[in-house]
């Protein structure tokens, strides 16, 4: 058998082993490849004649992965990974938290050199959701036969608030109306607020806005809901819940409304309800 690259004989059966070697039954191995060994291989066995073609991939330079904008969740942001300078350029892979999302990218390539040298990018478009805390996002290196040759993982910094607390603007009284406050300080991003009075959303009831906006896409979030108190009000909690996009009450926290002087009060109520329905009774007779 004889082997031979672009019309130059490089190996026969009877050759001593070093760059080329023959394995097996016309198995052509080729040991440190370079680029200089590419081209068309020809093996010749008595008349019977076939030929390969050889192109040594050179791996990317670089491998990178990034946020086009700040990651935000509830919102859509593009995540793009790009290989620099390989040959040729690659395909690439996209995953996130071990999850293949590579159909979700457009990938294209730039910078394509006469040399066979350019540039690989894929980029997908995600929204991202409060189960997306502390993932990791992985782009990975592929060629035909050859599968994560190069990757490169980050994680996708979404974070919960460090802090949620609840208070009253000014004493909670009985007939009076008093404001309720829920902050959740420096989260990414700031989170939505509900509120709960005994299990009942009072949501609706508050004014929501967010402050301390940072350019890292940390902020406080800010619910305050002014409400009339009854003495029916006595003893019950409230709640005020942190969430995002997807799942609910990531975090919360809870207080009674601890109304001092309620069973007085209370009792007060009653008297008047009832002497207020003797009158009428005694009217009618």
């Amino acid at each position: 058998m004889v082997s031979s690259l672009d019309s130059t004989l490089i190996i026969s059966d009877k050759s001593d082993k070093g760059k080329y070697a023959l394995t097996g039954t016309y198995n052509l191995t080729v040991t440190n490849v370079q680029t200089s060994d590419e081209g068309i291989y020809l093996c010749c066995v008595g008349a019977t004649r076939k030929q390969a073609s050889l192109q040594a991939v050179v791996l990317p330079t670089n491998l990178s992965t990034y946020w086009e904008t700040s990651p935000t969740i509830g919102n859509s942001v593009n995540i793009t990974c790009r290989a620099t300078y390989g040959k040729p350029p690659p395909y690439l892979r996209i995953y996130k938290d071990n999850m293949d999302i590579t159909h979700l990218a457009y990938y294209y390539t730039e910078n394509i050199r006469s040399s066979g040298y350019g540039d690989a990018v894929a980029s997908a478009a995600l929204t991202l959701t409060s189960l997306d805390i502390n993932k990791d996002i992985r782009c990975e290196v592929g060629y035909d036969g050859l599968y994560n040759v190069m990757n490169y993982t980050m994680n996708t910094n979404l974070i919960l608030p460090v802090n949620e607390y609840a208070y009253w603007e000014t004493s909670p009284t009985i007939r009076n109306i008093v404001n309720f406050t829920c902050r959740a300080t420096y989260g990414k991003p700031p989170p939505y607020l509900r509120i709960y009075k005994d299990d009942m959303d009072i949501s609706h009831l508050a004014y929501y806005y967010t402050e301390n906006t940072r350019s890292s896409g940390y902020g406080d979030a800010v619910a305050t809901a002014a409400l009339m108190l009854t003495a029916l009000d006595i003893n019950k909690d409230i709640r005020s819940e942190v969430e995002h996009d997807g799942p609910y009450n990531a975090m919360s926290y809870t207080f009674n409304i601890h109304l001092n002087g309620g069973a007085s009060i209370k009792l007060h109520d009653l008297a008047a309800g009832l002497m207020f329905i003797i009158v009428v009774t005694v009217q009618s007779l």
